[in-house]
């Protein structure tokens, strides 16, 4: 109804990602925003805009290339496996403390997969860290650290 009261259906690009999934979506709009070309709007509601670096991508014409996302049906059997359920909350909360630091939503620091492989595989050392999905090399440089410690202060509590 919003969308037709405010006659979007008419705009030009209506319906340019209708081959999309939510999630694809999702992907792109973080890396876009880990990048620096969208920016937080700073009003109440959590919307972005265009930041200077997306403008002069704009105005240049460049071309930008993002990764390819993770099929569907990984994301499903990932999400299906057993994961220590506790772990996962403590790791969403620093995930949110880091975001919410960053100006940022959650998901651009790390998806629900890449909690749940943690919360799963407890990866205790960098290396470890670097193969979980999601993690790419600058998520590894900008909290890995962090996590790996929040991961191994968990696992050594759990054993105490």
């Amino acid at each position: 109804k919003a969308v037709l009261s405010r006659d979007h259906h008419k705009l030009s690009v209506w319906g340019i990602a209708k081959e999309y999934t939510t999630q694809d979506l999702m992907e792109y709009m973080a890396q876009l925003i880990a990048k620096g070309f969208l920016v937080r709007a700073s009003n109440e509601y959590e919307t972005y805009k265009v930041g200077k670096k997306g403008a002069q991508f704009l105005n240049e014409k460049q071309k930008i290339d993002l990764p390819k996302m993770e099929k569907e049906e990984k994301i499903v059997i990932q999400a299906q496996e057993q994961y220590d359920e506790k772990l996962f909350q403590i790791l969403r909360g620093l995930r949110k403390q880091i975001a919410d630091d960053a100006h940022v939503p959650a998901f651009v620091v790390f998806g629900d997969v890449s909690l749940r492989a943690m919360a799963r595989n407890f990866p205790e050392s960098l290396d470890a860290f670097a193969r979980v999905p999601g993690v790419g090399t600058k998520k590894l440089k900008d909290y890995g650290q962090e996590f790996v410690d929040t991961i191994k202060e968990y696992k050594k509590s759990a054993e105490s």
